[in-house]
């Protein structure tokens, strides 16, 4: 549950224009995968 909501607002704030975060998202985001 609280992976899936990291990832979430990990990628609302890429799309609402805020700072990248390559590294985390992109650990986020292939956990979250795997998990999955």
């Amino acid at each position: 549950e609280d992976q899936y909501a990291n990832q979430l607002l990990s990628a609302m704030r890429l799309q609402f224009g805020g700072h990248q975060e390559l590294p985390t998202g992109d650990r986020l985001e292939a956990g979250s995968r795997k998990a999955e």
